[in-house]
């Protein structure tokens, strides 16, 4: 059965949850204070000069001397080895995606391509000459082999019918010999 807690530990329980309400809200305070006093602005109000905005066209025209330098550069380089006949393009310009920047000389490029085109078709060539040999050696070969076949045959079919005599004596000794046996 349960029992009713003491007075003094009710009483001691109330007064721990008071406390840390207390705490928790002094901190709250604090944290309060400090962001309110960090958040102050680096600008005077008197500094600050405020005016109702109007729908219209803008009429001011501002003029100003110097150098207008671009936000970012970009080093393009080329793949290939060329040099540059004309720049259609220069530094500031507005350069849509996929249009021209310059014009290359490719023609160190295009003789080059050219020089791999022919080295690639003489090695085409070597090797359909390759093939073309090696046809002819499978059926050179195939040939041998198939005119040995045929001698071999020959020789085993010559084989046999001089062996065939030896065949019949061999089995006519050996039945005479067995029957003299059995009968003695």
């Amino acid at each position: 059965m349960d029992r009713p807690l003491p007075k003094t530990v009710i009483l001691e329980q109330v007064r721990k949850k008071r406390l840390q309400w207390i705490i928790g809200f002094g901190v709250a305070l604090a944290v309060i204070f400090v962001v309110t006093r960090s958040l102050s602005p680096s600008v005077e109000r008197v500094k600050v000069r405020t005016a109702q905005v109007e729908v219209g066209e803008v009429e001011a025209v501002l003029t100003a001397s110097g150098t207008v330098v671009p936000e970012y550069e970009q080093v393009i380089t080329s793949p290939i080895e060329t040099r540059v006949l004309k720049v259609l393009k220069h530094a500031g310009d507005t350069i849509p995606a996929q249009e021209s920047i310059l014009i290359l000389d490719n023609s160190i490029a295009l003789a080059s391509f050219e020089k791999r085109q022919d080295q690639v078709a003489l090695k085409v060539n070597v090797i359909e000459q390759s093939k073309a040999e090696l046809s002819g050696r499978v059926a050179k070969l195939k040939a041998q082999f198939i005119s040995l076949r045929g001698c071999a045959r020959s020789i085993q079919a010559t084989w046999r019918q001089e062996l065939r005599p030896f065949k019949l004596c061999a089995t006519s000794n050996f039945a005479t010999t067995t029957s003299q046996i059995l009968m003695s």
